[in-house]
């Protein structure tokens, strides 16, 4: 028989929430005792009387650095995302936990939620389960975009990836229209497990089509209803036992004698505080002890928060370091270099090894860009980069957050293709798992290939998306800053958001907001908003130029020179003579493609092509940057 346990993650108001050690050391705990799976459960939406330690896909990272064998499932609405970013999110979680991570996908509506995501009336429940049931079929496309044997890692013929084995989705349906791929590599177990829940006869064949795990609550019937999934799912062409039942029990409730009523297996179903798990660890896991687990380094030290916020009280100023991480580093054709560690791209180990390093040497923080796309359209381009694929960047760090201790955080996310209430809580999470060092590096995205895959044929008007970026950092900012103090109620030009957050405050007061765009547009959202800027000046007096302009802006919106930190970027070539260093450089150079490095300028230059211009001619004349 199998075994899992269900951890609802909202608690009662007054009841002390659980701190990450905690819930670790429980999750150990089942795994010692051969638990098959942890499925942790989450909703967007705050209750009257409830809150949630921690956005459940953000907990899955982190506890796939501290665990070993057990399953791990997050419940993730089908309301609160869109499904390329959902495909990217769990395709990450499973490589970070080495191909134990499933997505519990309900298909229950929760009105409430629907509120928190521009859609207060919600959808009928035939359009939902519509809707659902496309955005399931999406995801699972999406994570069979990449062949088992597509990447080839072959330095000397610079080709990271064999093209033939890379599919578009091209999907358009009712409701979403998704080109793809995903830019995440195939999952260790093929695919993450796709456990259903929530079900009702209108959904029930096609769960058994779609899903690996369906959990059922428990009943006196469940047996006949083990027995018509089963058979519903031979009908379907499927063997029947390729599909694992469980049943849901209340722990509290469980009995001398229970069974399975003829399912796999049991569902334990706890909430998520102290005394309900210690009476399942003390009473009920003793029992359960046996080898094996399902699935197709411990820190204990409390992390400390960085500082970035607020003037200096110091007469001496200190200089802010960060690490901008790139796999194997931030020169395109790095990957191909003799020393290079080739599969850096897909080793959390790699990037743990990074962040240490980076902490260790006092550094502030650690970077992490992001596009929800590949970065190149043309794929026999693409297949001579090793950008095609990654981490998708907040499941990255919040597994490096409980692996580190001092140094901050730094995600990129785009206000273009997100919702402000999902956003919010994913940093949120990720700021109380680091103890206090998380930011949010907004970008509103410029690529034709990413508004592909969230059903656009292309990009908004620069000036909109600006309004729009606006707009969602006035409703993050004002959910971090007021969350648990009743409902936020904004009803705006884009977004309509009822609840106030669900989780507890952070550590911080709000994780850091950090800003790179280079536009008018871009340094005014900066000036209003950010507490670090990024710049990308290529001469010092360039830099200095920005520098001025930034801080000037910031008087209009009440705020002084020192709340904005400015941090120009440099890409160092390290050597013990200026000619080394010139020569490791150009050893770099000579290793890129003359193609790669035309596609390259032309990203840089917002050119959909400069391949089509003579590489010895002029350059074409250059549109206003999007940044």
């Amino acid at each position: 028989m199998h075994l899992a346990v269900s951890l609802n993650l909202a608690s009662a108001a007054g009841q002390a929430g659980l701190d990450f050690s905690r819930l670790a050391g429980f999750v150990r705990k089942a795994e010692a005792a051969g638990l098959d799976m942890v499925v942790v459960s989450d909703s967007a939406a705050n209750g009257d009387r409830s809150t949630s330690p921690f956005e459940a896909t953000t907990l899955l990272a982190a506890l796939a650095t501290v665990t070993e064998r057990i399953g791990l499932v997050a419940s993730a609405s089908t309301l609160a995302h869109q499904p390329y970013n959902l495909a990217r999110r769990f395709a990450s979680l499973d490589i970070i936990s080495h191909g134990r991570t499933g997505w519990n996908a309900t298909m229950r509506q929760n009105p409430r939620e629907a509120t928190n995501f521009s859609r207060p009336e919600g959808f009928s429940d035939d359009d939902f389960y519509r809707r659902a049931e496309e955005f399931i079929g999406i995801v699972q496309g999406l994570w069979q975009g990449w062949d088992a044997d597509a990447l080839l890692f072959d330095k000397a013929s610079g080709r990271f990836h064999d093209p033939g084995k890379m599919h578009l989705l091209d999907h358009k349906g009712e409701f979403f229209s998704v080109r793809g791929p995903l830019n995440v590599a195939r999952s260790p177990q093929d695919t993450p497990v796709l456990v259903m829940s929530g079900l009702t006869e209108d959904n029930l064949d096609f769960a058994v089509r779609a899903a690996d795990v369906v959990l059922l609550d428990g009943q006196p019937s469940a047996r006949v209803a083990c027995g018509d999934l089963k058979r519903r799912a031979l009908a379907a062409g499927r063997k029947p036992e390729s599909l694992k039942v469980f049943v849901t029990v209340a722990a509290e409730r469980l009995e001398p004698g229970f069974d399975s009523n003829g399912c796999d297996g049991l569902n334990f179903a706890l909430p998520a505080y102290l005394p309900s798990l210690e009476d399942f660890t003390d009473r009920v896991l003793p029992g359960t002890s046996r080898p094996g687990s399902i699935r197709r380094c411990r820190r204990d030290a409390a992390p400390t928060s960085r500082t970035w916020r607020g003037r200096r009280t110091m007469s001496a100023r200190q200089m802010k370091l960060g690490a901008f991480l790139w796999a194997t580093g931030h020169h395109i054709a790095a990957w191909r270099h003799p020393q290079a560690h080739v599969k850096a791209g897909i080793d959390i180990d790699h990037y743990i090894r990074l962040a240490r390093t980076a902490e260790a040497a006092k550094l502030d923080m650690i970077f992490c860009e992001d596009a929800a796309g590949l970065r190149e359209a043309n794929v026999q381009i693409a297949s001579q980069t090793s950008r095609s694929i990654g981490f998708e960047p907040i499941s990255l760090l919040a597994a490096i957050a409980v692996q580190t201790g001092r140094i901050g955080l730094v995600s990129t996310a785009s206000t273009s293709y997100n919702e402000p209430y999902g956003l919010a809580r994913t940093f949120a999470s990720l700021d109380l798992l680091s103890g206090g060092r998380a930011g949010w590096n907004l970008v509103t995205s410029a690529s034709h290939i990413e508004a592909a895959n969230f059903g656009s044929t292309g990009l908004r008007p620069h000036a909109d998306r600006y309004e729009r970026a606006r707009e969602f950092a006035q409703v993050v900012t004002g959910l971090w800053r007021g969350a648990g103090n009743g409902g936020l109620n904004h009803d705006g030009q884009s977004f309509s958001v009822k609840d106030a957050l669900d989780l507890p405050r952070s550590p911080q007061g709000a994780p850091v907001m950090v800003q790179a765009g280079a536009s008018e547009d871009g340094k005014d959202l900066a000036a209003r908003t950010a507490d670090v800027v990024f710049s990308a000046a290529q001469t010092f007096d360039e830099a200095k130029a920005f520098y001025d302009d930034v801080k000037r802006r910031l008087a209009a919106y009440g705020r002084e020179p020192d709340d904005v930190k400015i941090m120009p970027g440099v890409a160092p070539v390290v050597a013990t003579t200026e000619a080394e260093a010139r020569a490791k450089h150009e050893q770099l150079q000579e290793l890129i493609p003359d193609e790669v490095g035309v596609a390259l300028l032309s990203s840089y230059l917002s050119i959909s092509d400069l391949g089509r211009y003579p590489i010895d001619g002029p350059l074409p004349e250059l549109p206003e940057s999007e940044g």
